[in-house]
């Protein structure tokens, strides 16, 4: 069940002095909790979905948050959306996005923590660090919110945006604290952007604060917090400095002590607090006014030429407005514009001068002059400003324009190594000899370049020589940095003669990739083998595409010879990829005809293990039988499954082993035992988890490639993507631990693109995916595909499947005429109702999760559609059914989930289906067989699940037809759920046996089945124990 992590500021307002409040942490899930706390005040206005309070100990415990368990337990007025005076949860929100309207804003009281600002500013920092499992943990918009705000602080204290300040209360108590002194106008910029995304839960409480000065009230806060925590900073010895003679230890101690305790204001003070002010006035200045300090530099056109640093006044809200500053020295310059758009622009300058001095000491130099303009400086002090000086400036307000090469054409002006990846020769490794895989060698060797051109190590040492480390080189400065280049090079010599100058193929395409770790390396070049094998990693529709196997039983589809020919490339090279196609694009069946190809051309031997989920276990087999029947299968599943080396003899004579998640834990000596040829894991979300022992059983199992099988690769969290590229090409994307910090922290904490790019060039070579909305696959799709799904009974359906069973053929012999009819009719239901869910037979309310075969197929379906933007109809014979789907999905699901049956009235009918027509987000529609099977136009959905049979294939199509009709734009889906060994499953095959034989016409209902004798009844009814709960 997940938990939602939600948490918004609290201003103390009970305060005189309100630089103080506290964070609100509360946790929220999808099951109502009707065990109202003692702190309630108000339990009728009590939010049923907050986390129970006396739990909150464990789950603090389980995140690891620095929280003393001390901390007090507060209730909070929040005003959250309400349907029909019911609250709604966060978790489901979405399905009332049709319906805002009727959404209205309650009062509700909310139990949790109150976190006080050292606390709040450790769990905002670090709190995607505790998530472990992003489907049981979730940060609601409101913590990331808060988390992102707490991100601006820590960069405006970073980058020193601060100064001390000494305020008075309204009691007149005098306080030292630490507040924002950078650029306001690019403050207020920052602080409208947060309050304007402020998402509404953030600021939901009924205290009545605004979004901009309640993220104001927190950025205030928690900046003075962190600035406290420093201990030292510079803005102290500036302090000392301005104030040699008498600085109030007092008031040094006061800005540095947590506690924030009040100044003693005594006549003692009070000389320091007016010098003070006058000192804090004088630096606050330069953000007062229109213009700010802008430095340019400026490059000699020769080597031996000097640098200058001119000062400019620069708009600050027109960047392109600039004034020299030497023209405020002129005589009669107090009569030009400036001066009328400025007051004291002289002293200005002066302030602001004095300002960047302190922040960049090298400056200091232009002071020396009575009128300081320009600074003209050499090419080490030039290189210097660049390096160190003009990124600190800008980053506190002040204006930097540097020459364009330094920022955009750098990597072309400046001595970079060279590395080169393959060799000229055209000679590739053979699988055949071992030496290809993601452990193989490429060759590799070093150069040094400027731009695409490589330099002679003599033509290093002379640069070197000069010892500037700004060159002008044909009229073009280049950027020489001696010590990192020599380091780079000594490194890579060094690792040259260890490695004998070959790398790793997964490390080579890493570098080529542009995403290895060695930030050294200034230019990647391909050659021979290598440089073929990246081109077509980079473009996946370059490399041949097969014809289909001649053994395949069908035609496969245009994409589908794709997939095949992409699988067959990858591994030529020994690389491992992962199919991650559209829910119905046919994954199974490229598998499939892979299996076929190698095999018509030898290149088989060894047998593929495939691992999938049990539910699919079947599935798979029938398939298989179905497109490639001269595939030796072995299924390893079931009681009486093959053991050690029975097992091996057993699948070293088979072309496809196939064997469950589960198993594959349980029985991993006997898969350890075969060096397969591959392994093919369907489903591959299951082993998203890399800690998870299935996970770490089925990366242990030794084999030539991999393949993974998945519609959604990555469901919350990139760490699942880890999972699965480390279980197709162990160790290409690095450790966990290094993955994390490079990629998912930065992409998913602090949404930078770079690392985003960074990783979508590493993945895209070993991933193919392919959606149903591509017009390349829409015309390639047929427009309706109808998939039997088959579902094992779990054993408390078996159980009550047999009961019925027995009990219904002991009856049976004594039985004639209505009576036997009615009999095998009632049977018949019962059956079919305990194949779709014990509480459907039973009618006694119990708990619905993981007690049937079908629904737990059902929802793996239904996640995996709405993840990918679908919708879907689900139809079922009984209302009692519907119901009962209604609630469970209601609750698992994002979406909103609509039961239309018989009892619906007319213009409650109308409304659902306008209101799923016309929906722009995913929605799911039950309905019963009779009332929604006809009349109905509901071609919003492309997913059609027969969650039961209608025995008449007639009718089940009528009811297809309501998404399958003129008006649908996507291809459908078609799902016919059978539960495996059982009479749904015979029955099947006998409808599908007569309509072969003939145009056999079924009656509308199952009334001809009663026409069987007691021997086909028996047949037909009772349970094969085997083939129902594999």
């Amino acid at each position: 069940m997940p938990i939602v992590i939600h948490g918004t500021w609290i201003p103390n307002t009970d305060e005189s002095f309100v630089n103080t409040g506290k964070f609100f942490l509360w946790f929220e899930t999808r099951s109502i909790d009707t065990n109202y706390p003692d702190i309630f005040h108000n339990p009728k206005k009590f939010f049923p979905y907050a986390y129970p309070t006396k739990s909150i100990n464990e789950l603090i415990k389980k995140l690891g948050l620095p929280i003393n368990n001390a901390y007090k337990k507060i209730v909070i007025s929040f005003l959250l959306p309400t349907y029909h005076s019911e609250p709604i949860s966060s978790l489901s929100i979405k399905k009332y996005s049709e319906r805002e309207t009727e959404i209205t804003l309650s009062d509700w009281s909310v139990p949790g923590i109150a976190l006080n600002i050292d606390e709040a500013f450790f769990t905002l920092s670090s709190f995607s660090d505790f998530i472990e499992d992003p489907e049981e943990l979730i940060l609601g918009s409101d913590l990331i919110y808060w988390a992102s705000v707490t991100s601006y602080v820590k960069s405006l204290v970073k980058s020193e945006q601060f100064l001390p300040d000494i305020v008075q209360s309204t009691e007149g108590n005098y306080y030292a604290l630490w507040k924002f002194a950078g650029d306001p106008v690019a403050y207020e910029k920052s602080l409208s952007n947060f309050s304007s995304s402020m998402p509404g839960m953030a600021g939901s409480t009924s205290l009545g604060f605004d979004a901009h000065s309640l993220t104001e009230h927190f950025i205030a806060v928690t900046l003075d917090h962190l600035v406290r925590n420093l201990k030292t900073s510079k803005i102290i010895d500036m302090i000392l400095r301005a104030f040699p003679e008498h600085v109030e230890s007092e008031f040094i101690h006061a800005l540095l002590d947590s506690k924030m305790q009040p100044i003693n204001f005594n006549d003692d003070f009070k000389p320091f607090y007016k010098k003070f002010k006058k000192w804090l006035t004088y630096h606050q200045t330069t953000y007062d006014i229109p213009f700010r300090l802008c430095f340019k530099l400026e490059e000699p056109k020769k080597q031996d030429g000097n640098w200058v640093i001119r000062f400019l006044l620069q708009g600050r809200d027109d960047p392109s407005l600039i004034v020299p500053t030497d023209e405020i020295w002129q005589r009669g310059a107090q009569n030009s514009t400036l001066f009328k758009l400025c007051r004291n622009p002289r002293e200005i300058l002066l302030a602001s001068l004095g300002k960047a001095s302190e922040i960049y000491p090298p400056l200091l130099k232009s002071l020396e002059k009575d009128a300081p303009s320009q600074w003209e400086l050499t090419a080490i002090e030039a290189y210097d400003f660049l390096k160190h000086g003009a990124g600190t400036l800008e980053e506190n307000g002040f204006g930097i324009l540097v020459p364009n090469w330094w920022k955009k054409d750098r990597a072309d002006r400046k001595v970079n190594v060279k590395l080169k990846l393959g060799s000229k020769e055209d000679h590739m490794p053979s699988m055949s000899t071992g030496l290809m895989g993601i452990d193989a060698l490429v060759d590799y060797d070093i150069a040094l370049a400027i731009g695409d051109e490589e330099i002679s190590v003599e033509e290093w040492q002379r640069l070197v020589d000069i010892k500037i480390p700004l060159v002008n080189i044909n009229g073009q400065w280049i950027e020489v940095r001696k010590d990192e280049i020599n380091n780079i090079l000594n490194i890579w010599s060094q690792r040259k003669k260890q490695n004998h100058g070959k790398l790793m193929l997964s490390d080579a395409i890493n570098l080529a990739n542009a995403a290895f770790e060695e930030e050294s390396i200034g230019q990647i070049e391909t050659q021979g083998w290598f440089s073929d094998l990246i081109k077509k990693l980079e473009e996946p529709d370059s490399f041949n595409v097969h014809e289909q196997p001649q053994s395949f039983y069908g035609k496969l589809r245009d994409y589908q010879k794709r997939g095949m020919s992409w699988m067959i490339y990858l591994e030529k090279w020994g690389l491992s990829g992962c199919l991650a196609d559209d829910m119905g694009l046919g994954k199974t069946i490229q598998i499939l005809a892979l299996l076929l190809k190698e095999k018509e051309e030898g290149t088989a031997g060894i047998p593929t293990l495939l691992v999938c989920p049990t539910s699919v276990v079947r599935n798979w087999q029938r398939e298989a039988y179905k497109f490639a029947p001269t595939l030796s299968l072995m299924i390893h599943y079931g009681q009486d499954r093959l053991k050690k080396k029975d097992f091996k003899k057993q699948a070293l004579t088979s072309d496809l082993v196939i064997t469950s998640f589960g198993l594959a834990r349980r029985d991993i000596k006997e898969l350890q035992s075969i060096n397969w040829k591959r392994v093919v894991v369907d489903e591959a979300q299951n082993i998203k988890n890399p800690t998870s022992k299935q996970t770490k059983a089925i990366k242990s199992i030794k084999s030539q490639t991999r393949i993974a099988l998945t519609g959604t690769p990555v469901e919350n969290r990139l760490a699942e993507l880890w999972s699965i590229m480390d279980f197709l090409n162990p160790g290409y994307l690095g450790s966990f631990n290094s993955f994390r910090t490079k990629f998912e922290l930065p992409i998913q904490k602090y949404n930078e693109k770079k690392p985003l790019e960074k990783l979508q060039k590493l993945v895209k070579p070993f991933i193919l995916r392919r959606v149903k909305t591509d017009p390349l696959i829409i015309k390639d799709l047929p427009e309706k595909q109808e998939t039997k799904v088959y579902c094992p009974l779990t054993r408390e359906q078996a159980s009550l499947y047999e009961a019925v069973v027995k009990d219904t053929l002991e009856k049976l012999d004594d039985a004639e005429g209505i009576e036997r009819r009615g009999l095998i009719l009632t049977t018949l239901m019962k059956l079919k109702q305990i194949c779709n869910h014990p509480t459907h037979f039973l009618h006694d309310q119990s708990k619905l999760d993981g007690r049937s075969g079908k629904l737990i197929r059902l929802s793996e379906m239904l996640y995996e559609a709405l993840l990918e933007g679908d919708s879907a109809l689900v139809f079922t014979q009984f209302r009692e059914m519907g119901e009962l789907l209604r609630i469970y999905l209601d609750r698992i699901c994002d979406a909103e989930v609509m039961f239309l049956h018989g009892g619906v009235p007319i213009t409650a009918r109308d409304d659902m289906v306008q209101r799923f027509q016309k929906s722009k987000e995913p929605k799911i529609f039950i309905l019963s067989l009779k009332a929604g099977g006809v009349g109905l136009n509901l071609t919003k959905a492309n997913h059609v699940f027969h969650f039961d049979r209608w025995w008449n294939p007639a009718v089940e199509n009528q009811a297809t037809d309501r998404a399958f009709r003129i008006g649908q734009k996507k291809n459908v889906q078609v799902y016919k759920y059978i539960c495996q060994g059982t009479l749904e499953e015979r029955i099947d095959e006998l409808i599908v046996k007569k309509q072969k034989l003939a145009d056999y016409i079924i009656g509308s209902d199952e009334a001809w089945l009663t026409e069987m004798d007691n021997e086909q009844i028996a047949d037909l009814i009772t349970l094969s124990r085997k083939s129902a709960l594999e």
